[in-house]
């Protein structure tokens, strides 16, 4: 588990932290106050982002985190997102309506 150095001297492991730009989201609460370009984020929203770091944008990471609200206020709680298809959908940069992500990706 490797750590990374940030120019406001900064060190954390690599699972605790996606980097956007020179934006930084990570798990650690602690550390939003003290830098306004750190974002707070879940560990579950950190895992499914971290595969996709160097193609993310702050607003991929802005529409994902409202399209998975949306989503989950849309349906019943049974239903499970393939959330690797929305993010790819949304670097991509491919328009797509609320009922397009409800009918395309649902996990089985």
């Amino acid at each position: 588990m490797g750590t990374t150095n940030f120019n406001f001297t900064l060190t954390l492991n690599n699972d605790e932290f996606i980097k956007v730009g020179e934006e930084l989201y990570t798990t650690r609460q602690n550390l939003t106050h003290k830098e306004p370009r750190i974002h707070l984020i879940g560990k579950n929203c950190l895992d499914a982002l971290k595969p996709f770091e160097g193609r993310l944008t702050k607003t991929v990471i802005k529409e994902w985190l409202l399209l998975a609200k949306v989503l989950d206020a849309s349906c019943d709680s049974m239903n499970q997102w393939d959330e690797k298809k929305i993010i790819e959908e949304l670097i991509a940069g491919h328009p797509h309506p609320i009922s397009w992500y409800l009918d395309n990706c649902k996990l089985p």
